[in-house]
């Protein structure tokens, strides 16, 4: 779910670079404010990384809080 909110803001970063690249501002000003962006879209990707890292390591601690048991090679299926 969170992927998608992700998806989101990253488009939109990238219509706001388009923005600010066929804007008529100074180039000191254009550099500064691609820069700006830049750094919000390197924060959100990070944020994004933690977050995928954080899910991937509790995905295997639930899945060892229910019991498995492996079949023992030796035992034979009950009788009827």
């Amino acid at each position: 779910m969170y992927e998608l909110g992700v998806r989101r803001c990253l488009s939109e970063l990238v219509e706001n670079l388009k923005i600010v690249e066929n804007s008529r501002l100074p180039d000191a000003e254009k550099q500064n404010r691609l820069q700006a962006l830049e750094r919000v879209r390197a924060n959100v990707l990070a944020h994004a990384d933690a977050l995928d890292n954080l899910l991937f390591q509790r995905r295997p601690a639930r899945r060892t809080s229910v019991p498995m048991t492996t079949p023992n090679a030796g035992a034979s299926a009950p009788a009827n």
